[in-house]
């Protein structure tokens, strides 16, 4: 899948961050959170990834961590099946292939 269709086509720095530690809380204080963690938002439950860390600042960025990459699914296809309520009533191309039969 491209990017386009995925999480975005590239890494923005409108997602990146720095705030004051006291307006990003976190449930441990900062204690033994390094950049790379990852964590959610109380509130909104975004997740967000620790850039850099200092005694007053934190900077975190939003983006989606696949965000710019491409992504390539495996999939294996079990079966076809129409769904419950088109199997109900022929299409018209049901129709108009009964239709052709019945004519010959």
């Amino acid at each position: 899948m491209v990017c386009a269709f995925g999480f975005g086509c590239g890494r923005t720095n409108q997602k990146i961050f720095t705030k004051l530690r006291s307006e990003v809380p976190h449930p441990r204080n900062w204690e033994g959170v390094q950049p790379g963690h990852r964590m959610r938002t109380a509130r909104t439950k975004q997740m967000f990834q620790i850039i850099e860390i200092t005694d007053t600042h934190v900077t975190i960025d939003s983006n989606h961590e696949l965000a710019g990459q491409e992504l390539v699914f495996e999939i294996t296809l079990d079966g076809v099946a129409a769904p419950a309520s088109e199997a109900r009533r022929p299409n018209d191309l049901t129709e108009n292939l009964m239709k052709a039969r019945d004519a010959t």
